[in-house]
């Protein structure tokens, strides 16, 4: 990930000199679980009941390797070391322990139940216990959610136009999501987790009110310095990348899933750049299974690390051997759509988790379409497509701590996706997160003749949730409009029924988005009838009517049948 810069991490090491003591991070594998006290028969005392619900649903069973990490195991490598726990994994039964001095973890190779250890950090300053509870408008929240995610306040609903949505038209047209909304789904009930590095200006910012007033972050937790405590952290990365996905200020800024639920969570560290923060971003994507995450944005990555640790070769970057990689498969066998940075080297290679062969990898383009040069681009080690697709990226329109500000990168197309993706998840909850990947994949501008650097190309969510079989509810749009009948022929009767005599301008598209036909014409007040003639040679198939009659606005889904 992007460094905020030398200023800053010079600021935030003063600032801790007082704490300052070396500290070296191991991986610790375990052989087994064999003493857990855990059984797969009480899944409650380790995942949520959303979680269970939501695994239940896919028909995803609960296994072993859902079992967390036996306690006794754990307690026997902290004494042995004299070192302190920093993350767990029950997915790969390993945990990451943090020493004062490399010879304590000699005493934990001898272990019978431990198979094996790694370095995968140091620090010149302690990790934990850095920082007293800051004060925020909305609480912190770090327990399992035992129940279903409630619905927002009904807001205002969108009309699909750019005074709505304002800064975010262009980023919002090119994938066509105005269709979700316009339908009513704005990702209410989802759960998305977001990975990253901060966001300071969360609990202020105007964008976010509407979030923080309906209590919809769910929970925070900085895993780089295991505290829930996130917004005293001097970035607000996160809060621009959040804000492509929560912000709500109709006419100003509107975000892929302003009605959605997040859970905040931080894995990258600031100050250097160690293979533990594959760790980390293992730990929050464990932590997002275990709370019923729908949804997983994450839009940092590695490659490069700091000496001694190695960098990561294309050969690494094959989509299964980081353990970030491993992370994304994990998550989407857990049934959690896993949505990544591709990364901004360009030429130079993809970013993991975004190489990883279950992840939805995300590239940004120009707004003409054309591939922005500094997004990254494989294909992975293993010859497979990456990124997946693209979206408006340089510019994005995003949240500054205070206003609204554009601002160039992957990390800003990537969310916007997994929000779009949340939206279909709403309108579609039996859906897989493998089949809404594949949605996305298919409804891309050259799905059919993938490129190297946007993959499958630009997503036209209209066309991904036609694919699924999203159902088209019209009562949710508007009730001015209406086709009748429905299916049609050739000949498609428009009623409307308006306040005042005005003009009605009628455009025909197919699923791929080109216009079939175009009809402008003048409608009394009432209930009117108009006529739009396809031409002659129409298939039949399906179709979408827009009507725009002053400032309202009107999506229909026609089904021609002959």
């Amino acid at each position: 990930m992007m460094r905020t810069g030398f200023f800053l991490a010079l600021l935030f090491v003063c600032c801790q000199a007082g704490l300052r003591a070396q500290q070296y991070a191991y991986r610790v594998s375990f052989t087994d679980k064999n003493t857990t006290t855990h059984t797969l028969t009480n899944p409650i005392a380790y995942l949520s009941q959303r979680a269970i619900d939501r695994r239940t649903a896919d028909g995803i069973a609960i296994d072993s390797t859902d079992l967390p990490v036996p306690d006794a195991y754990v307690q026997g490598v902290l004494t042995a070391s004299s070192g302190i726990l920093h993350t767990k994994s029950r997915w790969f039964n390993h945990i990451v322990i943090l020493v004062s001095d490399q010879a304590d973890i000699i005493p934990v190779q001898s272990l019978p139940y431990v198979s094996g250890t790694l370095q995968v950090g140091d620090f010149a300053v302690n990790l934990h216990n850095r920082e007293a509870p800051q004060p925020v408008s909305n609480p912190d929240k770090y327990s399992l959610p035992t129940e279903g995610l409630p619905l927002p306040a009904t807001m205002a609903r969108s009309t699909g136009s750019p005074a709505y949505y304002g800064n975010t038209w262009d980023q919002t047209d090119m994938v066509k999501g105005d269709y979700l909304h316009d339908q009513g789904f704005k990702g209410a009930g989802i759960l998305i987790a977001v990975l990253d590095d901060g966001y300071a200006a969360v609990p202020t910012h105007p964008g976010l009110d509407s979030l923080r007033s309906e209590n919809r972050i769910w929970e925070t937790h900085n895993f780089v310095l295991d505290t829930p405590y996130i917004y005293s952290i001097p970035s607000n990365h996160g809060t621009s990348v959040l804000g492509t996905m929560a912000a709500n200020v109709p006419g100003t800024y509107v975000g892929a899933a302003p009605h959605a639920y997040y859970a905040l969570y931080i894995t990258e560290n600031l100050t250097s750049e160690k293979p533990v923060e594959m760790e980390q971003v293992l730990a929050a994507t464990e932590r997002a299974d275990s709370i019923g995450a729908d949804v997983i944005s994450i839009s940092g990555g590695y490659n490069t690390f700091d000496n001694p640790y190695p960098d990561l070769t294309s050969a690494d970057l094959n989509g299964n051997s980081t353990i970030a990689a491993q992370a994304a498969s994990m998550a989407t066998a857990k049934g959690i759509l896993f949505v990544a940075t591709a990364g901004n080297e360009g030429g130079g290679g993809l970013l993991t988790p975004g190489d990883a062969d279950s992840a939805l990898t995300i590239g940004a383009v120009l707004p003409n379409g054309n591939a922005w040069n500094s997004s990254s681009h494989g294909p992975n080690g293993a010859g497979h497509v990456k990124p997946d697709v693209v979206t408006l990226g340089a510019p994005a329109a995003v949240l500054s701590s205070t206003a609204y500000i554009t601002g160039n990168g992957t990390s800003y197309s990537t969310p916007q996706i997994a929000g779009w993706a949340a939206c279909l998840r709403q309108a579609k909850p039996n859906a897989t997160p493998r089949m809404i990947r594949a949605a996305i994949d298919s409804s891309a501008h050259v799905h059919t003749a993938p490129e190297v650097q946007r993959g499958f190309g630009i997503p036209n969510f209209q066309l991904a949730a036609d694919m699924l079989s999203v159902p088209f509810v019209i009562s949710r749009m508007s009730d001015w409009a209406s086709v009748a009948p429905n299916p049609t022929g050739n000949d498609i009767n428009l009623f409307t029924n308006l306040s005042l005599s005005d003009d009605v301008a009628c455009t025909i598209t197919d699923v791929s988005g080109r216009v079939v036909t175009r009809l402008t014409a003048k409608a009394d007040s009432g209930v009117r009838k108009t006529t739009i003639s396809l031409p002659g040679n129409t298939a039949p198939g399906i179709y979408f009517l827009k009507v725009i009659s002053g400032s309202r606005e009107a999506t229909i889904k026609i089904v021609k049948d002959k």
